[in-house]
Parts: C-alpha cells; sequence; structure tokens
C-alpha cells in the first residue's frame, strides 16, 4: 500500500473492491437485507422437521425394543451382524421416504432463494456466488468432482476388499459402515502425544520441539467428564493468545488420531498469530483443515509403519482408507448431488422429491459400483440427501475433500523428504488470512484447480489398499 499504515488493511480492502461490482445500492441491499429472513426459512423448517417431528420407529435387536432415532441409527449401524444392519436401514429409511415430497418441497425452496439472491447479486449462478467469497475459482470445484468419477476405480477396489474382509458373498449399502476390524489396543493421552510428536517428525525439528512444548502448557481439556461438549474443536479466536484445544480422550485410536488433528489446528494458529498482524491472522476453511489432516496422514503412516503386530497394521490402514472414502469420495458425491440440484433450478427446471432422490440414487450407484457388483444399492436410500444438513450450506462440503486432497499431496512430498515442499507447507501454515486461501495453498506449490491434489489422494488410497490386501491375502472370499 502507499500508505504503510494500511498495509495491513490491503487484503481487506481488494476484497471489497472486487465484490463491488456485485454490491447493489444502498436501497435494493436494504430490501435484499428484508428477504434474509424469509429466504432462510426452509432451512429452519427443514431442522424442526428432521430433529423434532420426524416419526421414528421401534425396532427390536437382540430382544430388546429400541427407539431408531439418528443417535441409535448411527450406533446400530456399525453393528457386527449384517442382518441387524440391514434391519436398521430398512426401518430407518423408509421414513425418510414418506417425507420425501414435503422434505423435497423444502429443499427446492431453499434452492430458488439461493439462486435469487446469487442473479440478485449479479453473478452468473450460485456457484461463482458461493465461491466468490473466498475468491475461489469455480474450476476448483469442477475439478474435484471429475476426478473424483475419474478416481471410482480406486474406491470400488477397497470396497470389494471391504467385502470380502467382512466376509460377505453380496456386499449391501447397509454394510457400509461395517467395522472391517477390532481395534487392537488401547492408548493413554501421554501415548497419543508420544504417538503424534513421532508422526509429525517429517515436519522438522522446530515443528516438533514446539508442539511438544505446547503439549506441557495446558492448552488441551481432553479429560471425558459428564455434561461436558462431546466433539473435539481448537479455537484460535483471541489474537496474540495461544489456541485452545476441547475433547475427550476415549483412549482409543480415533482419540489418538483426534489429538493429531486438533494440535494440527493449533499449530497452524500459532504459526500464522506469530507471524500475521490481527488484521491477517484469521483463515479460512478452504486452507484449515489441510494442517489438520496432513498431521492425521503423517500420524496414520508412522503407526502402520512401527505396528508390532499385524493387526495393529490392519486397523491403522484401515482407519486411513476409511478416512479417504469419506472425506474425499462421499463429500465429492455431496458437491456433486449440490451441483447437479443448483443447476437444475438455475435452469428452471421442475424439481421434485422424486427427482432428488432419483439424482441421489444414480450417485449412490456409480460411485459404489452398482452396476459393477460392487455394492447393492435399493431404490430406498436414494432418500439418503434428506439426512444431510449440509445441502442448507450451500457448496461448503467440498472443501473437505479438498483439505484431505491437498493434505495428500503434502504428506507424501514431505515424507519423502522434499525440504523444499516442507518450507512452503510451514509458510503457508504462517500466511494466516494474508490472501485468498487458493493463493496462499498455490503459493505452497499446489494448484487446487488442476488435477494433481486429487490424483495424490487417489494414488495414496491405491497405495493403501495394495497394502492392506497384500497383509490380508489368508482372508477368503465368501463363495
Amino acid at each position: 500500500a502507499a500508505e504503510p499504515k494500511l498495509a495491513p488493511h490491503a487484503y481487506a480492502l481488494h476484497t471489497m473492491l472486487r465484490l463491488a461490482a456485485h454490491t447493489l445500492s444502498a436501497s435494493e441491499e436494504a430490501l435484499m437485507a428484508g428477504a434474509a429472513d424469509p429466504l432462510s426459512q426452509p432451512q429452519q423448517i427443514y431442522s424442526l422437521l428432521a430433529n423434532a417431528d420426524l416419526p421414528w420407529p421401534v425396532i427390536t435387536v437382540r430382544g430388546k425394543k429400541v427407539t431408531l432415532d439418528q443417535e441409535t441409527y448411527v450406533k446400530l449401524r456399525e453393528d457386527g451382524d449384517a442382518k441387524v444392519r440391514e434391519q436398521v436401514f430398512k426401518s430407518f429409511w423408509p421414513v425418510y421416504k414418506s417425507y420425501q415430497r414435503t422434505i423435497g418441497a423444502i429443499y427446492v425452496a431453499h434452492l430458488r432463494g439461493v439462486v435469487f439472491d446469487a442473479h440478485a447479486h449479479k453473478f452468473a449462478d450460485s456457484l461463482q456466488s458461493r465461491l466468490s467469497q473466498d475468491n475461489t475459482p469455480d474450476a476448483v470445484y469442477r475439478t474435484l468432482v471429475s476426478e473424483a468419477n475419474a478416481g471410482l476405480p480406486t474406491l470400488q477396489r477397497y470396497l470389494k476388499l471391504r467385502g470380502r474382509l467382512l466376509g460377505l458373498k453380496e456386499q449391501k449399502y447397509s454394510d457400509i459402515y461395517a467395522e472391517l476390524v477390532k481395534a487392537p489396543r488401547t492408548y493413554t493421552l501421554g501415548e497419543a502425544e508420544a504417538l503424534t510428536l513421532k508422526g509429525v517428525a517429517p515436519l522438522g525439528e522446530d515443528y516438533v520441539k514446539a508442539l511438544g512444548q505446547h503439549f506441557q502448557e495446558g492448552w488441551m481439556d481432553a479429560v471425558p467428564r459428564k455434561g461436558k461438549r462431546s466433539g473435539a474443536y481448537m479455537n484460535p479466536a483471541a489474537y496474540d493468545v495461544h489456541p485452545y484445544v476441547l475433547m475427550s480422550f476415549n483412549n482409543n485410536y480415533e482419540s489418538v488420531s483426534t489429538v493429531a488433528h486438533e494440535w494440527g489446528h493449533a499449530m497452524h494458529s500459532v504459526l500464522t498469530d506469530a507471524a500475521q498482524p490481527y488484521e491477517l491472522f484469521n483463515y479460512g476453511i478452504f486452507v484449515a483443515e489441510i494442517p489438520s489432516t496432513t498431521n492425521e496422514m503423517l500420524l496414520g503412516d508412522y503407526v502402520a509403519k512401527n505396528a508390532k503386530t499385524k493387526q495393529e497394521k490392519i486397523y491403522a490402514l484401515t482407519m486411513q482408507l476409511e478416512s479417504m472414502r469419506t472425506t474425499f469420495f462421499r463429500q465429492a458425491l455431496f458437491a456433486e448431488f449440490e451441483l447437479k440440484t443448483h443447476e437444475a433450478v438455475e435452469k428452471d427446471q421442475p424439481l421434485t422429491g422424486e427427482d432428488l432422490s432419483k439424482i441421489y440414487l444414480d450417485l449412490l450407484r456409480r460411485y459404489h459400483g452398482d452396476a459393477q457388483g460392487v455394492m447393492k444399492i435399493e431404490d430406498l436410500y436414494g432418500s439418503e440427501w434428506e439426512y444431510i444438513p449440509h445441502f442448507y450450506t450451500d457448496y461448503y462440503v467440498f472443501q473437505y475433500a479438498t483439505s484431505i486432497s491437498a493434505a495428500a499431496f503434502f504428506a507424501e512430498g514431505i515424507e519423502k523428504g522434499d525440504t523444499a515442499l516442507r518450507t512452503r507447507y510451514l509458510d503457508m501454515l504462517r500466511a494466516g488470512g494474508s490472501d485468498d486461501a487458493y493463493l496462499v495453498v498455490k503459493k505452497a506449490g499446489l494448484d487446487m484447480a488442476t488435477p494433481a491434489p486429487y490424483r495424490a489422494l487417489v494414488a495414496r488410497m491405491a497405495r493403501l489398499t495394495d497394502e492392506l490386501d497384500a497383509l490380508t491375502k489368508d482372508v477368503p472370499a465368501k463363495k
């Protein structure tokens, strides 16, 4: 900036100028502000219906009657008995199927509101409107969807391996959450921290030393307690104050991975805070999930490589593969569904709940290899879109898929000893909100609008599938 005192504000000012073409007159913006509440009502109505008013069935599992609400569904869908899993799916999803018309009308009303707002603000479409807020190119989104489809043979190969390990003659969608292998051991919090430090060693001595020091400084509340908020979070909100980590450590590998993940966020904030002024220390989700997921991958690779038993290695590999399935391919499926539904409304095509279920069912079958005999997807499961609240936060979940792809690119390169890449990666963490997140990542050597990150993820998944396949050759396929 010509005026040095304005330098910390330059990015915000450039952003305002960039979006000026989409800012209406004062009276027009006042009108749009007044419309904000009515336009938000579809999401509110959906939330009330889905969380308070749906009539959950009562089923009998092993002689015990249970109400199959959303929480119970999440628990029972992992049951070790395939018959129980199928019973759960065929009891839970008809509830959504019966509300298909109503939830369809709610979602289409939401879509029409989003498209109206985009056009009113002079955007070409709703995708451009949403992505423009962070100045992310449309090509990032479209390349993700394209490359996810190109990688489906790798996903389906992993799914075939799952079916063999589960001992299933025919794999059904109700088997998608079945646990492949029991956790072979437990961990203390101290062991989790020690494993994390060893796992992230490829990030360099300075990173490891700082993380080890911060572990000792009381920044994390990890003790489970009654009434404590569930989940895991990192709060970096106070500038020039260290971040806080909140989680409940449950002595399993998932908790170990959560430690690595949340401290990936925390170290990102530590590095940003030290390098950026207050005005530029906030960063968006497009870059935020990269260091957390990179730490998870580095940890997973270390645990698999140093496993003391075959069972430990199998478990570490399956945890990583499931993460890639759910965070990359499932989120890419969601992203493709969003793109198709928004584009249909933008073309003024009529959409009903039945139409939406058909779109979703086609995607489910394509991704999971129904036509190839990999996994049987029944018509009923086309209603799953009704269960996903994220669809009311438009064009958001794709960033989980881009983040895990970027993490795969960085983790693979850094583990191979690419010190220049490691330097650029750490500089990316120091950049905070000093530029568009897409450009921050690009300066680190990775253009998210190109196939490179997504192919890195698919290649990593193929490699880990090879390892798991080789380790489990003694498990016969069901005849």
